[in-house]
């Protein structure tokens, strides 16, 4: 009779609960990144940024809360999105004129969708879903010289689950590094430092009404988090 085999206890079992169970808001986890820092990194992309740039790669990014979102090449117009929206956000006329005020973002259209034409951007995530991730490539953070990678969206629009996931990895020997518009609340990222080895700091504009303009918020702030870093 074969033995059963036993499950190896994950490295992040022996952590605090109080950071494991810190939940955050993201809409990606993309591993085997090789853009947002050095080596072969995880990259988690957190919800919600205070800036809206004009070049914006990811729109999805910018609102703080989960949405449905919507690319009209790939709908059937099969109506089954309208079948099961219970809240009304779709009507007769289909998903591509759909009531945003009236969405709650069950994700039941998403499910329904045939096409794919409707999906969910943003989920909620406990620290130890995101460290189940990225323990599968830790062998090759060593090799690289990567580790993970937090970003969004803005990073520090949700301190307590980047501080937690930040130390977290820490403890588990994984550099971290912070991806960030640089708006943010200096004295929340302070705590937070010594569990950074990298800081990629995103300054669009140095000029304070170009930045205004292209992203639609001043520098201000940014260029005094900057010269505090520095």
């Amino acid at each position: 009779m074969r033995r059963p085999q036993r499950t190896k206890p994950s490295a992040a079992a022996s952590l605090p609960r109080q950071l494991l169970s810190q939940e955050g808001l993201i809409f990606d986890l993309q591993r085997a990144s090789t853009h947002d820092g050095p080596g072969l990194r995880t990259t988690v992309f957190c919800k919600g940024c205070p800036l809206q740039c004009l070049w914006c790669h990811n729109p999805e990014s910018i609102s703080p809360r989960p949405e449905v979102l919507y690319t009209a090449a790939r709908c059937r117009g099969c109506g089954r999105c309208l079948a099961v929206c219970r809240s009304g956000a779709i009507g007769e006329d289909g998903p591509a004129h759909r009531r945003q005020h009236l969405c709650t973002a069950c994700g039941a259209c998403t499910e329904a969708c045939a096409g794919g034409a409707l999906y969910s951007a943003g989920r909620t995530v406990t620290v130890a879903e995101i460290l189940d991730q990225a323990l599968l490539d830790a062998r090759f953070y060593a090799q690289s010289g990567g580790g993970v990678t937090i970003s969004g969206g803005e990073p520090m629009l949700q301190p307590s689950f980047t501080a937690a996931l930040a130390e977290s990895l820490h403890r588990l020997g994984i550099s971290a590094a912070l991806d960030t518009s640089g708006l943010f609340s200096y004295a929340a990222l302070e705590p937070i430092l010594p569990f950074l080895d990298l800081i990629l700091f995103d300054l669009k504009h140095m000029h304070w009404e170009t930045h205004q303009r292209l992203t639609g918020v001043s520098n201000e702030r940014i260029l005094m988090n900057l010269e505090e870093l520095a």
